[in-house]
């Protein structure tokens, strides 16, 4: 039968004496941490994307960056909101 849930405790039953939000933000932290990994974009500021609802609407890139969690943007938006039109062949 398995142990009934303790907010306190960690999932393997030792108490560190943090609290179950302090553990869990440190836990997501360090996998997010470990699960970094390097993107290499093919884009370039003057490529075309597409965009738009339908994603058929073509975009210039004017600038490209990163948002405030470290995801890649174009012209403000984030990246997954475009299609690379040079890859679609």
């Amino acid at each position: 039968m398995p142990a009934p849930y303790s907010p306190t405790a960690t999932p393997t039953g030792a108490n560190t004496g943090l609290d179950h939000r302090a553990w869990l933000q440190s836990f997501i932290a360090s996998k997010l941490h470990s699960a970094k990994v390097a993107l290499d974009l093919d884009i370039e500021v003057g490529d075309t994307l597409l965009g738009g609802r339908f994603k058929n609407v073509p975009m210039v890139v004017k600038e490209i960056g990163t948002d405030e969690l470290g995801q890649p943007t174009v012209n403000g938006r984030k990246l997954l909101s475009y299609r690379i039109k040079k890859k679609m062949l």
